[in-house]
């Protein structure tokens, strides 16, 4: 049996994603090597690369103590900034991805 990292679940001989047991495989999304960068500066982002952002990576707009979570790009960029959610962060991240889900259609 090959080693793996339990933080990632890639395995250690090979790099690849592993099925951790907790559920089912899913092949197809297994495969994807989905890894976040720092922290971006999303006003210095053309729209090629903010329809490359992934789903949960942090952001912030011009300097650092402005920082938040990015949900999506289509008709507007969807954020959730952490001001915004205090003392509700749950909820209000939810409510942020599925409107940022329904800004891609």
């Amino acid at each position: 049996m090959a080693r793996r990292c339990l933080r990632s679940g890639k395995s250690k001989a090979t790099g690849h994603m592993v099925n951790r047991g907790f559920g089912p495989t899913f092949p197809n999304l297994m495969e994807i090597d989905m890894k976040y960068k720092a922290a971006v500066n999303i006003w210095n982002l053309n729209e090629k690369g903010l329809q490359n952002l992934q789903v949960g990576q942090w952001v912030y707009a011009g300097n650092r103590n402005t920082m938040g979570r990015f949900y999506g790009q289509g008709r507007t960029t969807v954020v959730a900034w952490v001001g915004n959610g205090k003392g509700r962060w749950k909820e209000y991240t939810k409510a942020i991805y599925k409107y940022g889900q329904s800004v891609k259609a």
